[in-house]
């Protein structure tokens, strides 16, 4: 019985460090995704300041 306890404990530690991993990942590239809409929105709304040097 104690060899299947422990294949079990191995089994839940490698889903486990696997749906961290993963969770990162996906957690990473949607921070990489909101950056880049964050840059093309601010791109296309930017103003060109007057120039009011006399």
């Amino acid at each position: 019985m104690k060899r299947g306890t422990d294949l079990m404990e191995y089994v839940l530690i490698i889903a486990f460090v696997f749906v961290t991993l993963s969770t990162y990942l996906r957690f990473k590239d949607i921070e990489l995704r909101y950056a880049r809409l964050a840059r093309s929105v601010a791109l296309q709304n930017v103003r060109v300041p007057e120039d009011t040097s006399d």
